[in-house]
């Protein structure tokens, strides 16, 4: 399970080919368990985000907030810096593997932005990327699931 979650770093520069659901979703679910760690660490350092309370946006009103919400957001801020390329990556391979060009994740992107448009736009990726991909060789590389489901070796040249 392990060698799944972090297949993307080895791959991190790799936006080309194809990546299993596996490999996304093992990648997506170590990404989730840094973010839950982090926020965990900032609350128990007395972090609490309310947005209807807007006066505590002025620093003046902010709360003085201890040691484990600096941890915790800095712990964040480091794991996005580094995890940013290979997120992007293995979604781009994801989409490889669908048959889709990877500009579809920039259109997705732009549409995220519009309020209302955002949500409908990240159901649709969210259903694009739980679908298999297709099982024979596409225009981006040949079936990922073709090598006995195995990991595949990415030190070999």
């Amino acid at each position: 399970m392990l060698t799944w979650m972090f297949l993307p770093f080895r791959r991190y520069a790799d936006f080309a080919g194809r990546s299993r659901r596996k490999e996304y979703w093992q990648f997506t679910l170590l990404n989730l368990a840094v973010y839950a760690g982090c926020v965990a660490t900032m609350r128990a350092g007395g972090f609490e985000y309310d947005p209807l309370n807007a006066p505590a946006i002025v620093p003046a009103l902010r709360p003085a907030y201890g040691p484990l919400v600096q941890i915790g957001a800095g712990g964040l801020a480091l794991w996005l810096l580094v995890a940013f390329v290979p997120i992007l990556a293995v979604t781009i391979r994801r989409l490889h593997d669908r048959g889709i060009s990877a500009w579809f994740t920039l259109l997705f992107a732009a549409l995220s932005l519009i309020p209302v448009v955002g949500v409908l736009a990240s159901a649709v990726m969210l259903i694009v990327l739980c679908r298999p991909g297709t099982p024979a060789t596409n225009q981006y590389g040949p079936d990922p699931r073709a090598d006995d489901h195995r990991v595949p070796d990415t030190a070999a040249p």
